[in-house]
């Protein structure tokens, strides 16, 4: 069933805290091991698309670094 696959953090604003609850939500959705997960609000997602961008940039860095070691 592909529908357990997927994890949706939807964009519902029924308290003060809703912010920490989205983040609580996605938290929740990554440690389930989701394979799509949907992100609603856009603060949350701008965010996350930041830290995703920020850890693929070191992948890559990690990964030429130790191209140049092996290379040398």
């Amino acid at each position: 069933d592909e529908s357990a696959t997927v994890a949706i953090i939807r964009e519902v604003y029924d308290s003060a805290d809703a912010h920490e609850t989205f983040e609580y939500e996605l938290e929740r959705a990554l440690e389930a091991e989701y394979n799509l997960i949907v992100i609603e609000p856009s603060k949350l997602g701008d965010e996350t698309s930041r830290w995703i961008t920020v850890g693929n940039c070191l992948h890559k860095t990690a990964s030429l670094s130790g191209l140049a070691a092996i290379a040398t």
